[in-house]
């Protein structure tokens, strides 16, 4: 992906309160190529420029895309918002070797993307493991981190063991036990096997199920009810053309960022944050699950922790399916940080 190329849409208001609805109608997304230091990557963009800075970061298996409805909210409110597909993922290269996709170098390419935008700092919003790389980029560079917003996963604080080894030492039906798959080598290679079924079936795995959509056995056919056929197709030429071996290196770096981390064992994590979590997320739904118990440890491993919210009937993909719930919390949390 040479150069910086820039295509510009303008997407359709999703809000209808308190004239929301006609400002996001003018709300132009460009998806743009930018170099960031180590690597390119493919940013999603939409605000003014030098506008306060809103960073949206995702996690597995998902792209930049996950942020839509994000975007045009939170830049339709006079931010600037930039959502990049993280190294690996979608239409962002991918640097070769298991070690390129370490934290340190997710949270390089995220100070890549403020000094692209000419910008001294940024609130940081994460989902899944984006909420590591946004907490690890805090504790590594607090001046330049003005907030954290987390969604679905919580900051994880630097123990004597990794999570990995929290979760082969938990009970066998610790919903996230599942995050031990990434250890076997032939993972990847299945998933690949049908990228559109395996797609489909991670969604759905920790998504709120809708009554009467629940088989006996196996996942539901189609995608999940959040994202339309157009939507998931998004999705699917993204991991079409960047596959999962990539993606999943990021997981599988979590015994090495466990080792990096030392530095910051048993530290707190200081910035404004915020968490989200949906209802029906299976983490939450499991308070003595390994991720239900760094949930509840919040208010102590966190300094300045601005709320904890329940969004109730949402699961773990909580961005798309509580768009206006999430959107609007994150507005109150930039006010509240500014």
């Amino acid at each position: 992906m040479g150069g910086c190329t820039h295509v510009e849409r303008r997407q359709g208001a999703r809000y209808s309160r308190g004239g929301r609805a006609m400002a996001e109608t003018s709300v132009t997304v460009r998806i743009t190529d930018i170099d960031v230091g180590e690597t390119r990557l493919a940013v999603s963009a939409a605000g003014p420029p030098g506008a306060p800075l809103v960073v949206l970061l995702h996690g597995f298996p998902d792209i930049g895309y996950s942020w839509r409805h994000q975007i045009r909210g939170l830049a339709a409110a006079g931010y600037r918002v930039v959502a990049p597909d993280q190294r690996g993922h979608g239409w962002s290269q991918a640097p070769e070797g298991v070690e390129a996709y370490r934290v340190d170098h997710l949270v390089s390419d995220v100070f890549g993307l403020l000094d692209a935008e000419a910008a001294s700092e940024a609130v940081l919003v994460g989902h899944d493991w984006g909420t590591w790389v946004a907490t690890t980029a805090a504790l590594s560079s607090p001046d330049r981190v003005r907030a954290v917003a987390m969604l679905s996963t919580p900051y994880v604080q630097r123990g004597a063991t990794s999570l990995f080894d929290e979760l082969r030492a938990a009970a066998p039906d610790d919903p996230m036990r599942d995050l031990l798959d990434v250890l076997d080598p032939d993972y990847a290679t299945r998933l690949q096997a049908d990228p559109f079924g395996s797609l489909q079936a991670l969604q759905w795995r920790r998504c709120a199920r809708p009554s009467g959509r629940v088989p006996e056995s196996g996942e539901p056919a189609g995608p999940p009810p959040y994202l339309s056929a157009g939507e998931f197709e998004n999705y699917f030429r993204a991991y079409a053309k960047s596959g999962f071996a990539n993606p999943l290196r990021v997981l599988e770096n979590t015994p090495a960022n466990w080792q990096l981390g030392e530095r910051w064992k048993d530290t707190t994590l200081d910035a404004p944050a915020i968490f989200m979590v949906g209802s029906q997320d299976p983490a939450y739904a499991a308070p003595d699950s390994v991720i239900g118990r760094h949930i509840a440890s919040l208010t102590g491993t966190c300094t300045k922790l601005r709320g904890t919210h329940l969004i109730e009937g949402a699961g773990h993909w909580l961005q798309q399916e509580a768009p206006e719930q999430v959107t609007d919390l994150l507005l109150a949390f930039l006010k509240d940080v500014a």
